[in-house]
């Protein structure tokens, strides 16, 4: 059964002139369920690859903006919750398309991290900037309780330009970057700065102000 959770904060309008909208910046999820129990925008194929140490795939941002939230397919054998962990993180490229500097993590534990679950990891106040453009990588590994962790398939084709990264020690630079298996379901969701016309900018400013201090928060499991 597919496990959602998500944070939504309502957002405030910054300036008369300029507006926030979270929109999103990548996204390799399948537009319908390929089996019951999958949400329309999120659906997915069964396990893609199973790691016991770590795992990457790259994305190219098609927007630039603040890192708002990063939604991810993962899946385990587990069974019971305890300790059982999943390590998220957001590496840079190196020189030579490998996973280089780690520069934000996050962890995936308890019921989320066991079965088949779409995680949706919220990123809004990490101050993180994401350059539309550039070459980034997600990446997983298992953490404590957690022998092995699958990244479940988006489309069954990998995108042109997409990579995926395997632990090396026989390259130069500790990975293998590859073609193949490069297609794991994720979404990455930036807070871009729009312009707004003049004419809407007096409108916008009276609904920010009335917006103040107000935040939603909800969790839905399917």
């Amino acid at each position: 059964m597919t496990r959602i959770f998500g944070i939504m904060w309502l957002l405030i309008i910054s300036t008369a002139s300029n507006a926030q909208s979270t929109v999103t910046a990548y996204n390799t999820f399948l537009d319908f369920p390929q089996r019951s129990g999958q949400q329309v925008g999120f659906g997915y194929y069964g396990g893609l690859q199973v790691t016991d140490t770590i795992f990457g795939v790259s994305f190219v941002p098609t927007i630039s903006g603040d890192l708002a939230n990063v939604w991810i397919g993962v899946g385990t054998a587990l069974s019971d919750v305890g300790t059982d962990l999943i390590n998220l993180y957001l590496a840079t490229s190196g020189p030579n398309l490998e996973p280089d500097t780690i520069f934000a993590e996050a962890e995936i534990q308890g019921e989320l991290a066991k079965g088949e679950s779409i995680v949706s990891i919220p990123a809004d106040e990490s101050g993180i900037f994401i350059q539309e453009g550039v070459l980034y990588w997600l990446l997983i590994q298992p953490g404590v309780g957690t022998p092995q962790v699958g990244w479940l398939g988006g489309p069954p084709n990998g995108l042109p330009g997409v990579y995926s990264a395997y632990l090396n020690e026989n390259s130069p630079t500790g990975w293998l970057v590859s073609t193949i298996n490069a297609n794991g379901a994720f979404r990455i969701d930036v807070t871009a700065v729009t312009p707004v016309s003049e004419p809407n900018a007096y409108a916008l400013m009276i609904a920010g102000i009335g917006l103040i201090g107000m935040s939603i928060r909800r969790r839905k499991n399917i």
